[in-house]
Parts: C-alpha cells; structure tokens; sequence
C-alpha cells in the first residue's frame, strides 16, 4: 500500500484489527489507533500488545507464532 496519508478512512472499512506479531514491539501504534476508533483487534500475548486488550472486552489474545490459534481467533 505504500505511505497512506489518512489511516482513519482504511480503519473505516476495517470490522478488526488484527496484529500477529511476536516481536517485542512496545505497544503498537495500529492498536492504540484501532481502538480509538472502537475496532476489535486480535494480537498475540507478548509485551505491548497485551497490554491494550481486555480479554473478550476489546480483544482476543493468541499465542505468539501460532496460525491455529490465530484461525480460531478469526472464527
């Protein structure tokens, strides 16, 4: 996609933000970003990222590099 000037009107047409990192990211800005505008997200349970989901309130947690859980996550 390239360099996008306005994130809030490709959040618009999103229904989840979904980050699978298993980086130690800190908090990632697209999470912060997807919940301001009261997006789902689904994220993996590492430093920063679980810090913004409250369990099955705002998000799901899914173990770090693992396609499974991710699937029934998206499920």
């Amino acid at each position: 996609m390239g360099h996008i000037d306005n994130i809030k009107g490709i959040m618009d047409e999103t229904d989840i933000i979904i980050l699978p990192s298993y980086y130690r990211d800190g908090v990632p800005k697209c999470l912060i970003e997807g919940l301001s505008l009261g997006k789902p997200i689904i994220t993996t349970d590492t430093p920063g990222c679980r810090e913004v989901v409250k369990k099955y309130i705002n998000g799901i947690l899914i173990k770090p590099r693992s396609h499974e859980a991710l699937a029934e996550a998206m499920t």
